[in-house]
């Protein structure tokens, strides 16, 4: 029987290791282009220091979800009738 190598936390996409470290894994959409699948997964933030809890993990993952969806224009809200047509059309 296998061991399991990773455990989930309270956090979705939030997991501690066998060796009790904080990482997270998730993924954020597909590529237009290649139609792969676009997964993060990190244990250190932005300055590189490693998580030393699932709450810093959860929000260097909430950061990065927002950054991605921002830059790649997940969703337009000031869209205007006439753009929307154009879309369609």
């Amino acid at each position: 029987m296998n061991k399991k190598t990773q455990y989930t936390t309270k956090y979705p996409g939030v997991y501690v290791d066998n060796k009790g470290r904080f990482f997270y894994q998730s993924e954020f959409g597909i590529d237009k282009i290649t139609g792969k699948r676009i997964r993060k997964k990190g244990r250190k933030d932005r300055n590189g220091k490693p998580f030393s809890s699932a709450l810093e993990s959860n929000k260097e993952l909430t950061r990065l979800k927002r950054e991605y969806h921002k830059a790649e224009s997940y969703s337009n809200y000031k869209m205007t009738y006439e753009r929307s047509i154009y879309f369609i059309l």
